[in-house]
């Protein structure tokens, strides 16, 4: 049986690698319940697509520290209970991150890391 849009959990990916971004949205495809809405590069170029289409679920690589976000996205960010990090960086090393997220995963990860941060967010949000 094909899930609807509506029982499926809809994915933006902001990814500057566009290895990290292939593999990804390979990740997604090979899981019936994500539905790939967007992708793009930067945060800077992030806007717009957010702008059109707030994804249930977002995976943001960190690729620089400290952390910084564009001042667009704190407000988008900051309340969205969907987030997944992708970094290179340790977590220990990452410092403070100006918004909450659902699990970290540090390049490279395996598809079971990807399904068990996917799992996270699906817990998480039964009680949102």
């Amino acid at each position: 049986m094909e899930l609807t849009t509506s029982q499926r959990i809809t994915c933006g990916i902001i990814e500057k690698a566009a290895v990290h971004r292939t593999l990804l949205k390979s990740y997604i495809a090979r899981m019936p319940e994500l539905e790939l809405i967007w992708e793009t590069e930067f945060q800077e170029t992030s806007y717009a697509q957010f702008e059109n289409y707030i994804p249930d679920l977002i995976f943001i690589s960190l690729y620089q520290l400290p952390v910084e976000i564009v001042p667009l996205l704190k407000p988008i960010l900051v309340g969205h209970m969907g987030i997944i990090i992708t970094s290179d960086y340790y977590l220990k090393d990452v410092g403070n991150i100006p918004f909450s997220f659902a699990a970290y995963l540090q390049k490279p990860f395996s598809f079971k890391e990807f399904t068990a941060s996917v799992e996270q967010y699906k817990y998480l949000s039964k009680f949102r």
